[in-house]
């Protein structure tokens, strides 16, 4: 019960459409960039910001082995938010696993559209839409670019 509380109260953050990756690391809660720092290898003792910056570099800097590693279930997913523009409605993500738990640190996400998270290619929060508030993936901004590419050479 407090582990499906907790998750809620974390996709209840407002996340703009051009959001970047340190800006949706910031508003996760640290259990998770915790957990995202053990996966790709950052420090967990720096601050939150400094690992915000660390987390965004590193994954910039190795992102075609990042997406070059993901289940193709988790693939299929991000290329399906990529080819439209980087954002959804979750509602379009239904078809994909997307359980995950609390504490990353202690129980990494290990479903199609955790993977995605954990790996920080993908956030879910609420994005302005049409003048209301939807629940929504979004791939960061900072990234779009570079993974649109990355899933095209996939095909």
């Amino acid at each position: 019960m407090f582990n499906e509380r907790q998750i809620a109260k974390a996709e209840e953050k407002v996340l703009m459409p051009d959001s970047k990756v340190s800006m949706i690391i910031n508003k996760c809660p640290i259990q998770w960039v915790n957990g995202i720092c053990i996966h790709l290898n950052v420090n967990e003792k720096l601050r939150r910001d400094q690992k915000a910056k660390e987390i965004a570099d590193k994954l910039r800097s190795s992102l075609k082995d990042v997406v070059k590693n993901l289940p193709e279930k988790s693939k299929e997913a991000l290329k399906l938010v990529s080819d439209k523009g980087g954002v959804v409605k979750y509602g379009m993500l239904e078809d994909y696993d997307d359980d995950i738990t609390f504490w990353w640190s202690e129980q990494p996400p290990d479903s199609t559209i955790g993977v995605l998270r954990l790996n920080c290619l993908l956030a879910v929060g609420k994005v302005p839409m049409g003048g209301r508030l939807y629940k929504s993936a979004i791939i960061p901004s900072d990234i779009r670019e570079g993974l649109k590419e990355l899933l095209r050479k996939d095909e």
